[in-house]
């Protein structure tokens, strides 16, 4: 059976605005709660008038009961992106009076969505079906206002949503939100040069699959599945820690998957200007969004590799950026507690490796190692191991200690290998062997892997104004930064991107929000 949903259309007459946005004052009075679905009227001397854009209501309390004629259904949502120095509203709608049918495509779509929604993290997954709302949502002790519908898989009756219909009475998009998560209109695949998309066919490897290895498994027809995989020519030993280790116990700072949606960081907008960047009121979805105004301009490709800059002390200070914060830990949503290795703690590996070139040899070498192709000796080049790179964790220097090769002279014939050089030698062999083109980025590469380049203060998940100002320490999770550098509509705010990695100030600079453009 086709799923049907009820639903308010906006074409209705100008006198009787199906939707508006109701102060949480006039829903949610003193000591009252609301919640999702429920039924209101408002009284006699209230108006719904429009204002910044939206119709809002102005008005005394509004009154719960049973559904009639002129009832209002209201949809409460989570209010962790809201500015609390403006209020936090939640919208409502009337004269239900139409029936849409949902087409199997849109229903998959919204399941798409909300695959990797919060509420469906492991955490989340067994709570009820109504969650606490809070607002004002920090300070000592925030206060509960209401319970929204937790997101799942399924919708219940009677539950409020976001509709898009089109002119066939069809709908073509639902939300569990004004602003959620829509469905973007390409895919990675289709935002990154073919030159850099995965490697398919074992016979035309890139470079580093060439050395590495690589795995493709492709269906090839019904209950048909390919396997187009290359065995790497490289063996890596446990790391063993050298003479005594210090460890101790930390409690990180959350973290969660990747959020490729974020267009600010994963596009590349470099080509707009400051007028394109700027939302407007007809926009469907922010311009950060994937499948925005702006990629109806030009597709925007991938912005890029995403690295993090290497940091040398995320647990000092009052407040680490690398530890979690008393709220999290008080409330149990801070993540497991891990080990620490100190500072200056040494281990020893070995790297194995089989049937490769010279210059393929240079390049294992230099991955190692990157300092003996890239920077000064004024420079600290490091990579990354382990977790918490966010934050700034698990910067490590390598130093190759020793190098033996055998060429196939040497294993079968024995005497001295005519093939053997030092690291540098292989190392040269391997700088070489990249056309000049090729090593356009490599200051680029050199400066994201320089310990320090950026400081430590500036390495950390992006703060709200409040936190930044010093005036609340806790209040990083108030999403500001991500509701004011998305290029929305309401109020207008402008797209921010990541700065370019050879800037050398790193620092993000926000617009205020400007009510009514």
């Amino acid at each position: 059976m086709p799923i049907e949903i009820d639903v308010t259309l906006p074409a209705k007459l100008a006198q009787r605005p199906p939707v508006a946005w109701f102060p949480i004052d006039t829903l949610a009075p003193g000591q009252r709660t609301v919640s999702s679905g429920r039924w209101f009227a408002i009284p006699t001397s209230g108006t719904v008038e429009r204002k910044n854009n939206r119709m809002q209501y102005r008005g005394a309390p509004v009154t719960f009961g049973a559904r009639g004629p002129d009832s209002w259904c209201v949809l409460v949502t989570d209010t962790a992106a809201r500015d609390e120095t403006k209020g936090a509203y939640f919208v409502a709608g009337r004269d239900f009076d139409e029936t849409v049918e949902v087409p199997p495509e849109t229903w998959d779509q919204y399941l798409e969505s909300v695959a990797s929604a919060d509420d469906l993290r492991e955490e989340n997954a067994a709570a009820g079906r109504m969650a606490p709302v809070y607002w004002p949502k920090s300070g000592a002790a925030p206060r509960l206002r209401g319970f929204r519908y937790r997101v799942r898989q399924r919708l219940e009756e009677g539950q409020p949503v976001w509709v898009k219909v089109n002119a066939g009475r069809q709908a073509t998009e639902i939300r569990s939100a004004q602003l959620w998560r829509h469905r973007g209109d390409l895919t990675v695949g289709e935002r990154i040069p073919s030159s850099l998309a995965p490697c398919s066919d074992s016979d035309e490897l890139c470079p580093s699959c060439q050395l590495f290895g690589s795995a493709e498994i492709r269906d090839s027809g019904v209950d048909v599945r390919e396997q187009k995989s290359y065995r790497g020519h490289v063996c890596f030993s446990d790391a063993i820690a050298q003479g005594n280790i210090t460890r101790r116990e930390w409690i990180p700072a959350a973290l969660r998957s990747p959020k490729p949606t974020a267009g600010q960081f994963y596009l590349d907008n470099s080509s707009f200007g400051t007028s394109d960047r700027i939302g407007s009121e007809t926009d469907a979805v922010p311009r950060s969004a994937w499948g925005s105004q702006l990629d109806q301009v030009r597709s925007r490709s991938i912005s890029g590799r995403k690295f993090y800059w290497r940091t040398s002390e995320p647990i000092k200070g009052e407040h680490p950026r690398g530890g979690a914060h008393r709220f999290q830990i008080e409330a149990g949503k801070a993540d497991d507690a891990v080990n620490l290795v100190d500072p200056d703690a040494t281990f020893r590996y070995t790297v194995s490796f089989d049937g490769i070139r010279r210059d393929q040899l240079g390049g294992l070498l230099a991955a190692l190692a990157p300092a003996i192709v890239l920077g000064s000796p004024d420079k600290e080049i490091v990579t990354s191991i382990g977790g918490g790179k966010p934050f700034g964790f698990g910067a490590v220097s390598s130093t190759i200690s020793g190098l033996t090769v055998e060429g196939a002279r040497h294993r079968y014939l024995g005497g001295h290998s005519e093939d053997e050089l030092d690291v540098t030698g292989f190392a040269t062999e391997f700088a070489t062997s990249i056309p000049e083109s090729g090593k356009s980025e490599w200051p680029m590469l050199e400066r994201v892997l320089t310990l320090g380049a950026v400081g430590d203060n500036l390495v950390r998940y992006p703060q709200s104004s409040s936190a930044a100002a010093g005036v609340n320490d806790e209040s990083e999770s108030a999403f500001e930064f991500w509701q004011s550098s998305r290029g929305l509509g309401r109020p207008a705010t402008k797209l921010v991107d990541l700065p370019q990695v050879q800037v050398r100030d790193q620092r993000i600079q926000l617009d205020a929000p400007k009510d009514g453009v």
